[in-house]
């Protein structure tokens, strides 16, 4: 699939600016594990050039071939925008015209690490002028609000490639300046239906496994009610069906059982436990050994013992929020940020990602994903709490679980639900910010393992966007194109 892509990505006479922008199309529709080694190629060639030349004197230009070094893990340096700004430091003002170049600037900026003041600069500068634009097309309109809401570095393509190809034509012309007379533009347009097509099917195969699997556990009704949305949990079913014990079911002794059953790894002692609890123990323990047999079977190692621990800390951390909000009693923003953190279910998911990608298994490998948190872990389970606590994101069975918010402003009496929104989206930046940073660094971690993990800092905005009505509107208008209705 895609000959004749692979065959322009390494050829020498295809000019360096347009091999630049088949490699952009190609990430936004999500085809870039079709053409990962020609990607690779063409990319180490342009970090050479870059370094040597420092750059285009095009924005456009400077600023997608930035971005996508950046994206491939190349640490360039962000100075290379310094020879758009004035004597003051300012961008200059003549750029303000320049749709084009300031969405890929905008772009750019979102990849940027604590010390890029430049980007900084770039991001307000470029939002600021993007969002003022008087007499533009509405679906120039469109594209500006789409990029400054979802920018391809904090968003995921396998959601964002159908609405992508469906504006396939006017988005590469405002973006790219091209025209679909391009025989590659017809090209990699046709592969994208395919994919999006395979990746469909993909996807309602796993809803349908997800729901014939919670269909067949042993729940009341009412239990049951309460997570019938196998859309909005398909990705994360195992961990928001143990949540629920903590934020709606269990009484503290109830939950204090359950969490010493837990870190015990067992089935007894069950004379006081209610049986939707036993239920769930035993379908926590009975996921947890097929997916360690099948670790096991594939990379010839038992990650059981690091597994049952990554469990029991998530337990343990959800029984100090159940007891806090049981006692009324109020943490500060640094005790719940760190206890909130632990009693997210996502870190689970990273924990498993690393035994089922087969990580190179050493004692000391699995011990600092679980002692230490890896960096880039503990950095996208922060950004999913606090967007979290942001798009109050509690569903109407829920009970109220506290909020980042409510601990700021008790900390800091007289002050606003307003600023303290705004204290939590500089939090998010930092976060991503310091996201970024590691993926740019070296690490003991393979640069696949931290891709996957920051992709749920991606997912998250998807996840935790609720309208009045308690839906995940924008998560269902993204998965529409996967098959789901």
């Amino acid at each position: 699939m895609g000959h004749g892509i692979k065959v322009k990505c390494r050829s020498n006479t295809v000019l360096r600016p347009q091999e630049l922008v088949i490699i952009d199309a190609i990430q936004r529709l999500n085809l870039g594990y079709y053409f990962r080694d020609e990607i690779g190629d063409a990319l180490r060639k342009h970090y050479e050039r870059f370094e040597a030349e420092e750059g285009s004197h095009d924005l456009h230009n400077t600023a997608l071939c930035f971005r996508l070094l950046r994206q491939q893990g190349y640490n360039v340096s962000a100075d290379i925008f310094s020879k758009f700004t004035d004597e003051n430091g300012n961008f200059k003002q003549e750029l303000g015209n320049d749709i084009k170049g300031l969405l890929s600037l905008y772009e750019a900026s979102n990849l940027g690490v604590p010390e890029d003041h430049i980007l900084d600069c770039a991001g307000d500068f470029s939002r600021h002028l993007l969002r003022n634009f008087d007499s533009i097309e509405p679906y120039e309109a469109s594209i500006i609000q789409n990029t400054l809401t979802l920018p391809c570095h904090k968003s995921l393509p396998i959601f964002m490639a159908a609405d992508f190809l469906q504006k396939f034509e006017i988005s590469m012309n405002l973006l790219q300046g091209c025209s679909r007379e391009s025989r590659w533009m017809e090209e990699i347009h046709n592969l994208a239906r395919i994919d999006i097509k395979k990746n469909q099917m993909t996807a309602q195969h796993e809803i349908k496994e997800i729901c014939r699997w919670w269909e067949e556990l042993p729940l009341p009704k009412e239990q049951k009610d309460t997570r019938n949305q196998p859309v909005k949990w398909h990705m994360w079913s195992l961990a928001c069906f143990q949540d629920d014990i903590y934020d709606i079911y269990g009484t503290i002794d109830e939950l204090t059982q359950f969490t010493e059953a837990v870190n015990r790894w067992e089935c007894v002692d069950f004379d006081n436990m209610p049986d939707y609890m036993i239920t769930r123990l035993k379908a926590l323990f009975d996921a947890t050994n097929e997916i360690c047999h099948k670790i096991y079977m594939k990379h010839g190692f038992n990650p059981e013992k690091y597994i049952r621990k990554s469990w029991a800390e998530y337990c343990n951390e959800c029984l100090v929020q159940a007891k806090w909000i049981d006692s009324g009693y109020m943490p500060t923003t640094e005790e719940y940020m760190k206890s909130a953190i632990g009693a997210k279910g996502s870190y689970i998911g990273h924990v498993h990602i690393f035994f089922l990608l087969g990580e190179g298994f050493t004692d000391k490998k699995c011990k600092d994903l679980l002692s230490s948190h890896p960096d880039i872990s503990y950095l996208t389970v922060r950004i999913l709490r606090l967007w979290d606590d942001l798009s109050s994101s509690e569903d109407e069975h829920q009970k109220y679980d506290g909020s980042v918010m409510e601990c700021y402003m008790n900390e800091h009496k007289g002050s606003s639900l307003e600023t303290a929104r705004e204290y939590v989206f500089a939090m998010i930046s930092d976060a991503w910010s310091r996201v970024n940073e590691n993926l740019l660094s070296t690490s003991p971690f393979s640069a696949d393992f931290k891709a996957v993990v920051a992709n749920f800092a991606r997912i998250i905005p998807v996840m935790y966007t609720y309208n009045k009505n308690h839906r995940l509107l924008d998560q269902e208008k993204h998965m529409k194109p996967l098959g789901h209705n």
